[in-house]
């Protein structure tokens, strides 16, 4: 009874969590696809169990930040792409680790990720102003440069008199 609690518990923490997350088997198996990773991929459960993340995901979101083909045990916040079931490419940060048995046996992989699309083409727009800003900073200081002795040259030109005689050298 201890045990099923315990399951129950931690089935109930994984479906509320609100990055997605699945968790695959030594072979990179999905066996587990919670609601957030659901509503992030528009994949449903039925969809992605038994289905490798790089062929549900097509995109190398495993090679590039599963644990399970790192050298190490944890991967952080590794950017990568994956395609929704519309078709949609997202950008994600994915975090994993190995799964091991207690004899040391790799047995799986837990990998989390979160869709930072939006966060991205946020930072593009924000960098494209900053540009922008810098451009305009340039065009500024440039247009006083000229301007000051423009200013000067006109000054001297309103004193000339037309009208006057050029005098002989």
């Amino acid at each position: 009874q201890s045990l099923e609690a315990e399951q129950k518990k931690l089935a109930a923490i994984v479906a509320s969590i609100a990055d997605g997350l699945f968790v695959t088997d030594a072979a990179g198996v999905i066996h587990s696809f919670n609601r957030a990773a659901t509503d992030l991929t528009g994949y449903n459960t039925d969809e992605a169990l038994y289905k490798t993340c790089t062929e549900l995901f097509r995109s190398s979101l495993c090679q590039d930040a599963c644990a399970l083909f790192q050298e190490a045990d944890t991967v952080n916040n590794v950017e990568t792409t994956l395609y929704t079931k519309a078709g949609d490419r997202r950008i994600v940060a994915v975090s994993s680790a190995k799964l091991r048995a207690p004899d040391g046996v790799i047995t799986g992989g837990v990998q989390t990720f979160r869709d930072i699309t939006d966060e991205k083409r946020r930072q593009e727009i924000f960098c494209q102003t900053e540009k922008l800003a810098a451009v305009g900073e340039l065009a500024a200081g440039v247009a006083h440069e000229i301007n000051t002795p423009l200013g000067n040259i006109l000054g001297y030109a309103r004193l000339i008199d037309i009208n006057a005689v050029p005098e002989e050298v």
